[in-house]
């Protein structure tokens, strides 16, 4: 679960960037490889500002901060080319203005290459040195390791950028190691503790790889660079991971990379995710509270599990357990039931005609005032460190907002459809996959129902049971949730098909606990019904006779006259066991005649 906390969460930051501020990250790596190989091309700088497509950006950009933006860039392009010009005007070829006009440009002209050639590039390996730069020089024992002093000494490096305060942490660095670590008595093997590994010499019952040095395999800090340089070059603009990387890894990954890129800047944004703890407690397997992502899955579906991870903001520490997970339920029921409301409201609202123009009264405007402002702190959240957990605040607000208006709109004539569909696809654009699939689902449901109609009218049983095992067993695996309603038309719902399956194994328990309580009271009625029946047969001179725990003496009719102790019965009491007497003597007669046989005194000859 720590490490789902980490994906999920750079999953939703990365999902921010480039389905709401536009950023095409796979896009970028590419743009990086041609603009890498336009510098190579050594064009004069008057063709990269020819090149350079500032104008047509400036023109046709309506978006404010990035008008803004490219007037930076402007401003940067125009210094740069003043300065090249003055080199051209002293007869000189100054490298290093070159080199600022072309950073300067890079992002626009970078936008501009990859429109022009980004089809032609195929090879996905664009970089290769970090892995084989340290070949030449200092192995010790079959094994490699980073000299940090000597990078330290360089005047634009030091290391433990991100956490200077544990430069020389021994057991953080000895942590970062894991398996790699040495021990005591081979710390000769490095130059400095500090030092870390780049290649480890093999020991038996590893996996080993050929080396100039000797078999073994690859340290973990280089393994990242590797992969993270290979694919985006020279300089990463976010690197993501868990605060408890911090140190040492990702400060060993940035001294590697600037040691061999011969630069300062290999990572422009590190984004760390917070801890995940378990009811309060760090998640260790020695405290028996790990919970492994595919045993959280069996208790909530993905989609549950990714609201608790918005609901908190993802640089903080998250707590995992009943009450975070009961906020996560609540708000994705919040969520679902809003967009069962909004189908219900395009169902009997009609979508064209004079309802898709009906006139806007107060209780519009407010909610379209409420709407407005939602959208604008929405984007002051996520402009403000992409805080998801402000976001779905703001969101809940606003779904209570409409869920106030649609039943007062509802009193006074209907809700205003479009307004509630634009607060619809603005919530989430994810659940636009009702869209495509909900009219196919109106039309099936109809046509059932006009089926069931028939099956009632001709007293067709069995195709009625084919209905209902189509709501109750069928449509719950696709994730669709069908409700029939009595003289009104069928409410389709789209949801999670774990928590369908979940409802519906609740459902199939509280009718089996419906039909066990049922059948113990019929158990119960036949017993009582049982009991009367036998208490029939009994001849009323017997009745009390066979209660020698409350009398001891009896006359000759079997009525008593002295109770258990021997103290004759008084006239109140003999009075009411003569009543019982009387009824009993009644009901058994009724039992005589209705098997054929003559009460006692019948004189009938």
């Amino acid at each position: 679960m720590g490490h789902a906390r980490s994906y999920i969460s750079f999953d939703i930051l990365r999902r921010v960037m480039s389905g709401y501020f536009n950023y095409n990250i796979i896009r970028r790596a590419r743009q990086n490889h041609l603009w890498e190989a336009y510098m190579a091309e050594g064009k004069p700088w008057n063709a990269v500002v020819e090149d350079t497509p500032f104008g047509e950006k400036l023109v046709n950009e309506t978006d404010p901060d990035k008008k803004a933006m490219y007037e930076r860039m402007k401003t940067r392009i125009e210094l740069a080319v003043t300065a090249m010009e003055a080199a051209a005007n002293n007869g000189q070829e100054c490298q290093e203005a070159r080199k600022n006009l072309l950073l300067a440009s890079k992002d626009v002209l970078a936008d501009w290459l990859d429109v022009q050639h980004g089809s032609e590039v195929t090879d996905k390996l664009i970089f290769s040195k970090l892995s084989s730069h340290f070949e030449e020089e200092y192995e010790s024992n079959g094994s490699i390791y980073f000299d940090v002093g000597a990078f330290s000494s360089k005047p634009d490096h030091y290391y433990a950028k991100l956490v200077p305060e544990a430069y020389g942490d021994m057991k953080a660095l000895k942590e970062g190691e894991g398996e790699l670590s040495i021990s005591e008595d081979r710390m000769g093997e490095k130059r400095s503790p500090n030092d870390f590994a780049l290649w480890k010499a093999g020991k038996p019952g590893e996996p080993l790889w050929d080396s100039p040095w000797g078999k073994g395999r690859p340290g973990w800090h280089i393994e990242c660079s590797v992969m993270a340089s290979s694919i985006l070059g020279e300089t990463l603009d976010i690197h993501t991971g868990g605060v408890d990387l911090k140190f040492p890894h990702h400060d060993n990954e940035l001294a590697q990379a600037e040691a061999c890129y011969e630069n300062n800047n290999w990572v422009q944004y590190f984004v760390h995710s917070g801890h995940l703890t378990i009811e309060g407690c760090k998640m260790s397997k020695s405290l028996k509270n790990f919970i492994s992502i595919k045993d959280a899955l069996k208790k909530h579906s993905a989609r549950q599990l990714r609201l608790l991870f918005l609901l908190h903001s993802w640089k903080d520490t998250l707590d995992y357990g009943t009450d975070t997970m009961t906020m996560a339920l609540k708000y994705e029921k919040l969520v679902t039931e809003f967009y069962h409301m909004l189908k219900d409201v395009k169902r009997n609202v009609p979508g064209s005609g004079v309802a898709a123009f009906d006139k806007w009264g107060p209780e519009e405007v407010i909610l379209n005032n409420k709407f407005t402002e939602a959208r604008e702190e929405v984007h002051e959240a996520i402009c403000d460190s992409i805080d998801t957990k402000r976001t779905c605040a703001i969101v809940k607000k606003l779904i209570s907002a409409c869920n106030i208006y649609v039943p007062e709109a509802q009193t006074r004539s209907r809700p205003n459809r479009k307004l509630l569909e634009n607060i619809g696809d603005y919530i989430l654009n994810i659940f636009r996959v009702e869209e495509t699939v909900m009219p196919y689902l109106t039309v099936f449901a109809n046509f059932r129902e006009d089926i069931r109609k028939v099956a009632r009218e001709e007293k067709v049983s069995s195709v009625l049971k084919v209905c209902d095992q189509l709501r109750d067993d069928v449509l719950p695996e696709l994730g669709v949730r069908l409700e029939d309603k009595e003289g009104q038309p069928p409410v389709i719902k789209l949801a999670d098909r774990e928590t369908l399956l979940r409802e519906k194994q609740e459902k199939l328990k509280q009718e089996e606990a419906k039909r066990l309580e049922k059948e113990k009271k019929k158990q119960k009625a036949e017993a009582e019904k049982a009991a009367k029946e036998a208490q029939k047969r009994i001849p009323p001179t017997d009745m009390f006779r066979r209660e020698t725990d409350k009398y001891s003496q009896f006359d000759d009719k079997g009525m008593p006259t002295h109770d258990a102790a021997g103290k004759e019965i008084s006239k109140s009491a003999l009075k009411k066991l003569t009543k019982l007497y009387e009824q009993q003597e009644k009901k058994y007669n009724e039992y005589l005649q209705s098997q054929g046989e003559r009460a006692p005194g019948d004189g009938a000859q």
